[in-house]
């Protein structure tokens, strides 16, 4: 795989072509591989000339929203639970696997323990209060 700093330049250059502005800053390499993928794409279309400005300006809105969320490293939630998993960690439940990673709610009822056993994993940390 190539590596982030051929990526970028690549990316930059296909934006440069498309006369587009990306943001590059913070993407790790398959994002940066995606990023790359997506403005090949569009130079393809722009090449073949078979879409019209609005589907233009509407792959690009698609394509800047995609950045966004992969330097967020994950969708914006409006609202976090009022209980959930902290990062990097994950909890076995009645429910199944409980992630860190998409902040998955927890609820005491999900607990074999209960209120006691939430508030244990609060104490702990693997269950953050939103």
């Amino acid at each position: 795989m190539p590596s982030n700093k051929e990526l970028t330049a690549e990316a930059e250059a296909l934006a440069a072509e498309l006369d587009l502005t990306v943001e590059t800053e913070g993407l790790k390499n398959d994002q940066l591989a995606d990023l790359v993928s997506d403005l090949k794409a569009k130079k393809t279309d722009a090449d073949t000339d078979t879409g019209a400005d609005d589907a233009e300006d509407k792959a690009t809105a698609e394509a800047q929203a995609r950045a966004a969320a992969r330097k967020a490293g994950k969708p914006a939630q409006t609202k976090k639970p009022e209980y959930y998993v902290a990062p990097r960690k994950s909890l076995t439940s009645k429910k199944g696997i409980l992630s860190g990673d998409t902040e998955d709610e927890v609820k005491a009822e999900y607990l074999a323990g209960g209120n006691d056993a939430l508030q244990a994993f609060v104490k702990s940390g693997h269950v953050l209060k939103g």
